[in-house]
Formats: C-alpha cells, sequence, structure tokens
C-alpha cells in the first residue's frame, strides 16, 4: 500500500494500492485506459475528505502542467492543464494583464479541482470563466470535450461533483479578458484596498486585498490541517432572512439568485462553537467556517463533531448545513 495521507491537507489517514500520475495529454489516454479498477482522482487534496483509510483501487493524480493561450481581440482563452497550482493561475494571469481571476486569489489546489467544486469567492465563480473541461470518461472510455452548460455548475457543485467516479478532469478551458472588469460588491474588498491605498478598478489590487482577507481569516494547511471552508453558506428565502435579522441584525447576508445566502460561519461562531474541540477535531479558534485537527486526526471525532455543529445550527435557526468538501469513500451526513 502506498501512504497519501501527506497529499491531503486535512491529513486523515489514507493509503491506496495503486498510484499513476498522468503528465501529459498525449500519453493521459493510454494510462487511462489500462485502468480496470476502481479509480480516485485526487489532485492536491485540499477540498477533500477521505472516509476510508484504505483504497483498493487505482489513484491518479493528474500533473498535467501546460498552459496555452489564444488571444481573440479582447478576450484571452486559455487551455490549462490539471496539474496547475490554481493560485499560480491567478497571479501570472494577473501578470500578463489578463483578468476576471483575482476575486480568485489564494485559493489552495490544482487547477483540475475547481470545477469539481466551481470554486468561488468574493462574488465571482469559476462558472463565469470556464468555458469547457476536457475529461476523461471512465464510462464512455474516452476522453470528453464538456461545454459551461454540460458541467451543471450550481453553488459549489457541479456534474464532476454529483458524479464523481466518472470522469478525470484533464484540462480547464478559461476564458478571460485584457480590460479590467473588477468585482468589488462585498464590502471586506472595498475595505481591503482602501486600507492598503489601492485602486477599486485594478485587478491586482483587488487580488491582493483578497490575499490579505484571507490569510487573516483562514489557517494555511502546511501549518494547521485544514480544508478550508468545511460548510456551505446556506441559501435561505428573504422571509427566512427577515426573521434571523430580527435577532442578530449584523448577520452577514448576500443576494443570491435561489435566495439570500448566509454566512455559515457567523451562525456556527453565535452558536458558542469557535475555537471549541471533539478530541482530536476543532473548531477554529479565528474562523468558525474551518475545522482544523491536532496533527492526528480521528475519523470518529470528525463525524462527531460535524453531527453535532449541524444539529445545533438546526435546532437554532431551522437550516441545513451541507459539508462542503468532496467526501471519498463514504458520507459525513
Amino acid at each position: 500500500m502506498i501512504d497519501l495521507t501527506a497529499q491531503t491537507t486535512f491529513r486523515l489517514p489514507f493509503q491506496a494500492a495503486t498510484v499513476i500520475e498522468l503528465a501529459s495529454l498525449e500519453t493521459a489516454a493510454t494510462q487511462l485506459q489500462d485502468i480496470d479498477a476502481p479509480a480516485l482522482v485526487l489532485a492536491g487534496g485540499s477540498n477533500w475528505i477521505q472516509l476510508d483509510p484504505t483504497f483498493l483501487g487505482t489513484v491518479i493524480r493528474p500533473r498535467l502542467m501546460h498552459c496555452h493561450a489564444e488571444t481573440v481581440q479582447d478576450e484571452v482563452r486559455l487551455r490549462v492543464g490539471a496539474g496547475v497550482l490554481w493560485h499560480q493561475l491567478v497571479m501570472d494571469t494577473l501578470a500578463s494583464g489578463w483578468y476576471g481571476l483575482e476575486n480568485l486569489a489564494l485559493i489552495p489546489g490544482w487547477v483540475g479541482a475547481a470545477p469539481i467544486q466551481n470554486i468561488g469567492a468574493y462574488g465571482v465563480e469559476l462558472s463565469s470563466v470556464c468555458t469547457a473541461v476536457l475529461a476523461w470518461d471512465f464510462v464512455r472510455q474516452q476522453q470528453v470535450m464538456l461545454t459551461n452548460d454540460d458541467c451543471a455548475f450550481a453553488y459549489r457543485d457541479s456534474l464532476f461533483k454529483r458524479d464523481s467516479t466518472r470522469y478525470c478532469i484533464l484540462e480547464v478551458h478559461l476564458t478571460l479578458h485584457r480590460r479590467a472588469r473588477t468585482s468589488v460588491d462585498y464590502g471586506a474588498i472595498r475595505d481591503a484596498v482602501s486600507a492598503a491605498g489601492g485602486d477599486l478598478q485594478n485587478p491586482l489590487d483587488i487580488a491582493h486585498a483578497v490575499i490579505a482577507i484571507r490569510q487573516s481569516k483562514l489557517p494555511d494547511p502546511q501549518v494547521i490541517p485544514n480544508v478550508g471552508s468545511f460548510f456551505k453558506n446556506p441559501v435561505v428565502s428573504v422571509a427566512q432572512r427577515d426573521a434571523l435579522l430580527k435577532r442578530h441584525p449584523d448577520l452577514p447576508h448576500f443576494p443570491d439568485q435561489d435566495g439570500v445566502k448566509i454566512a455559515a460561519g457567523f451562525l456556527i461562531d453565535q452558536a458558542g462553537w469557535r475555537g471549541r474541540w471533539i478530541g482530536s477535531v476543532g473548531v477554529h479558534a479565528d474562523q468558525a467556517l474551518v475545522l482544523v485537527n491536532n496533527g492526528e486526526p480521528v475519523l470518529a471525532d470528525l463525524r462527531t463533531l460535524v453531527k453535532q455543529v449541524r444539529s445545533e445550527i438546526k435546532a437554532r435557526y431551522h437550516i441545513h448545513l451541507d459539508v462542503e468538501p468532496t467526501q471519498v469513500g463514504g458520507s459525513l451526513i
């Protein structure tokens, strides 16, 4: 067995029978066709919870590092390999004068994982810039090109998350712009840019503000094991929001196409969970949306903590909290 615990940022024990690494699109098809056992795709492991410590099949690591750009008038069309580090891509595109990813700075993980979760931050989601995804389809045993519509993107969700064993993402296609179109609807961004003496119309200033905010709120997974936000921000009706605001006038909330998005971290904090531990797993002392471990996590402790947090939020606010990271080998809820 091959120990992959260190390849996941929550550091739950994880071993696999076989691991293969994809180094190029040209060889990927041959490597993937040879797999005749169950397979899991493991990229940066930063939004991934393995609930079974032993996997008897093949783990695939798509280390595809290419990035090809084509300029068409104001647009820049990118084809990015699944193994490129997401944050590095954000900063490289900004340095090239290509805009659209600045709000997504400092999100950990590899490019290939971005469509699975439809990563998003500060009013921008991957779905707004992703035009297509090239993937290996284990059912059809061939490469397939999926359009934005095919990907069925939703809030922290996609076709790839709902059918997690069918596809291995090889390449993500993005359309960026050579003219700045900044999104600064979130007050935290405006405040951070102002504090730094920056320009709200400058995408690089937006990225620096996002980096500063994230660094102030979220623990570095290389220092404190975590997977970032552990729960999705719930979407509630306007009536539910109004009822919550009567009890909590300072409740952070934002418009959403399906209603009103509520800050889950605020609810967890108000319920008294920030800084609390159950065995080896706890709620981060500075950010209640993040669960951390003491370096030797016990799955049973994680299950208990998740169950108790969700149960209390349901009892207090009549709101269901959904787990955000991809759960492999089982379910926490």
